[in-house]
C-alpha cells in the first residue's frame, strides 16, 4: 500500500496541515509495530522466505495445527 497525500496549498493553510496530519495518523494503524504482539487475520497470509528463496505461507487450523505450504 502506498501513502498518499493530498496536495498541498500554494500558502500556509491550517486546515491541510490539519488534514495531513490525519490522514499520517489514519495510516499508521494499519502499520506493525516494533516490539508488539503480531496477530494474523483470517484474510491475511504469513509467507516466510527460506534461505535458498522458497517461499513458504503459515497456516493455523481451528483445533492449532500448524502448516506450511509452498508458494
Amino acid at each position: 500500500m502506498t501513502l498518499a497525500l493530498i496536495k498541498p496549498p500554494p500558502r500556509y493553510d491550517q486546515a491541510y496541515e490539519i488534514r495531513t496530519k490525519q490522514i499520517l495518523e489514519t495510516e499508521d494503524l494499519h502499520n506493525r509495530k516494533k516490539g508488539t504482539d503480531v496477530e494474523i487475520g483470517e484474510r491475511e497470509k504469513l509467507i516466510l522466505r527460506a534461505p535458498d528463496g522458497t517461499r513458504w505461507m503459515l497456516t493455523v487450523s481451528s483445533t492449532g495445527t500448524l502448516g506450511a505450504t509452498q508458494l
